[in-house]
């Protein structure tokens, strides 16, 4: 290993005192949770496999409830216990959702979820999604060399530093068992970063003989997961994390540096009042801001994404181009943002339209000669110019606000309520105001504002 992966390494990896600390923490609860409600648990997760970035504190505990329980049953149960081993041990805790509720917050500064899952012989008699992971770890913890936990902590950091790590539906990066399958497979940090820099579309891996599943899937990476054959580990992967990870993989590769292990190396810098003021002179650039709903990321990220998309695709039926269109959530988590940066503000008032081929004399033909007037031929067809209902940006995304044009466009169930109820338009000044008074940080703006190819409905 080369001074620049050792000096990362100093960096990243957790001392033993560290590592001691949190397994005394586990150990204290695990004995509290056995002792007062009957129930044994294990630690899973990166502490559980020794996969951990330093100061990365985050313990996931797992109860494990026999198969006659039932999913209500489970759910009251998981709570109840959860909430008082919070309690107990003077932590704070919030409910979140996934295959099942489940209690995450702090105890002694520890990031600490306590996620229920059904004790099970086999991946077969899976019940629910999170009863993967027993099999996961205990996969992890026979395959995955010793030596070979340095090379998935550089993985993980190499991805954090470049933006494309977790698969979080934000993120929608790698995951951190998919780093340490991809380490399992390629041996070292640099053999990963090999394949990483030749990847193809669709380029399908695996660590077993599981090829004749490649149908079932598609997706920008598959990698089948060696526990469950009909599961892509790299289904939440999105082509945009894989493209990058191929660059950098390349660019680390053409020459190494210690900057690829830096935290926020390759993050947008947050611009001056200044330049952002230019940066948005010079654009024409419109938010959507509204109050976010009461739900958790991974139900309002797609929402937002859907509805993203839907936006975008009425925008462009109007006649529009965007150079980029994003969503976000403000980092203070009290309203979101969709954004579009039109290619141009304002279209002319007048459209030209085609109409049926010259030598065509059917119905239609005559339909489009009685409802046009100065009618011309272009082309070999028969053409006309229209008046566009709406020319500007701004009055394209107010009509928005019309139910006639709410019923075109596909709002999720989850953000139309705080949508109709209100929501503003901001662009140049009013941004900048809003940015100003810490409405929007300027983080939100600048991350997103910037890139993407010029989309047309064409």
């Amino acid at each position: 290993m080369n001074n620049i992966l050792e000096n990362a390494l100093k960096k990243i990896q957790p001392s033993a005192k560290e590592i001691d600390e949190l397994y005394a923490l586990f150990a204290r609860i695990k004995k509290y949770l056995l002792d007062k409600h009957g129930i044994k648990s294990q630690l899973m997760g990166s502490v559980a496999k020794n996969t951990f970035i330093k100061d990365n504190r985050d313990l996931d505990i797992f109860l494990f409830f026999d198969k006659s329980v039932s999913f209500d049953e489970l759910e009251k149960k998981v709570l109840a216990i959860g909430k008082d081993a919070f309690v107990h041990f003077g932590g704070t805790y919030e409910v979140d959702y996934a295959s099942h509720p489940y209690t995450k917050g702090h105890i002694n500064g520890c990031e600490v979820e306590i996620v229920p899952c059904y004790k099970l012989k086999s991946i077969k008699e899976m019940i629910s999604a999170v009863d993967r992971t027993p099999f996961h770890t205990k996969y992890i913890r026979k395959n995955l060399e010793v030596s070979q936990r340095k090379d998935v902590l550089l993985l993980k950091q190499f991805l954090k530093t470049i933006g494309c790590y977790g698969s979080d539906l934000k993120t929608r990066g790698f995951a951190g068992y998919l780093c340490e399958l991809l380490v399992i497979k390629y041996s070292t940090f640099e053999g990963v970063l090999k394949k990483f820099s030749g990847l193809e579309r669709n380029t399908l891996l695996c660590l077993q003989n599981q090829r004749n599943n490649i149908k079932k899937f598609d997706a920008p990476l598959i990698f089948l997961d060696p526990v469950d054959k009909n599961r892509n580990v790299a289904a939440s992967l999105s082509i945009d994390a894989l493209l990058k990870a191929k660059y950098y993989s390349q660019k680390y590769l053409e020459k190494p540096d210690g900057i690829y292990f830096e935290p926020g190396a390759f993050r947008k810098k947050t611009s001056s009042k200044k330049s952002l003021e230019s940066l948005l002179k010079n654009r024409n650039f419109y938010c959507i801001y509204f109050k976010r709903p009461d739900l958790i990321e991974d139900i309002l990220f797609p929402q937002l994404e859907r509805f993203k998309n839907s936006l975008e695709k009425y925008i462009l039926s109007k006649g529009f181009a965007l150079n980029n269109s994003f969503f976000d959530c403000c980092e203070d988590k009290k309203a979101c943002i969709i954004g579009f940066d039109f290619a141009v503000e304002e279209l002319s008032y007048f459209v030209h339209k085609n109409g049926p081929d010259l030598f065509s004399h059917d119905d239609k033909t005559q339909g489009f000669l009685n409802k046009h007037k100065n009618v011309y031929f272009s082309n070999g067809h028969y053409a006309c110019f229209e008046k566009r209902k709406i020319t500007h940006a701004y009055d394209l995304l107010v009509s928005l606000k019309k139910k006639e044009v709410q019923k075109q466009i596909a709002i999720p169930k989850g953000i139309e309520k705080n949508l109709n109820r209100e929501f503003v338009i901001l662009n140049g000044k009013n941004l900048l105001d809003y940015v100003n008074k810490g409405k929007i940080s300027k983080n939100v703006v600048c991350r997103n504002i910037a890139g993407g190819k010029t989309i047309t409905a064409n």
